[in-house]
């Protein structure tokens, strides 16, 4: 007698005797068509986890491996062991190749010099100054702002922009 009384022992041999009846020997092959295939196949939750896993890391890969050619075709030297650039506010306005450095200089020196004088003395000393000082500057700017649109400059730069529309 077992530790779990006979009824134990019974159930375990009829199960045995099931799947001796469901398995059939032809020749020297086993016929399992009979066993029950939930575990196998499309038809199993885990073949379908472990489909799924899969696209998931080969998207992860792909996505890497996209990551890596987009940086190396956007860098000047690779691998980039260099710090990156500052890119805070007001250190980079505008990026241009090596080799038109000195006409995008004197362009954008040209586009200031033909500003109203006044207008670019004020934006110069409100644009002077620490980072914490900028909710005063745009408060004396918006303060010069209205005194300059009130200026003689102000009305000939509005007459000539109007004088252009027409």
């Amino acid at each position: 007698m077992s530790l779990f009384g006979d009824g134990t022992q019974r159930v375990a041999m009829r199960r045995r005797q099931d799947a001796r009846a469901r398995v059939r020997v032809e020749g020297e092959a086993l016929d399992v068509a009979d066993l029950p295939s939930f575990g196998f196949s499309h038809r199993s939750l885990m073949w379908w986890g472990t489909v799924g896993l899969m696209a998931i890391e080969g998207t992860a890969f792909a996505l890497a491996i996209f990551a890596y050619f987009y940086l190396r075709s956007h860098a000047n030297r690779w691998p980039m062991s260099t710090p990156p650039p500052a890119l805070i506010w007001g250190i980079v306005n505008t990026v241009v190749a090596p080799d038109a450095v000195e006409a995008a200089a004197l362009s954008a020196a040209r586009e200031i010099a033909a500003l109203p004088p006044t207008t670019v003395a004020v934006t110069r000393r409100l644009m002077r100054g620490h980072l914490d000082a900028v909710l005063k500057q745009i408060e004396a700017e918006s303060s010069h702002f209205r005194d300059l649109l009130q200026s003689d400059e102000a009305r000939a730069a509005f007459a000539a922009f109007l004088a252009r529309k027409k």
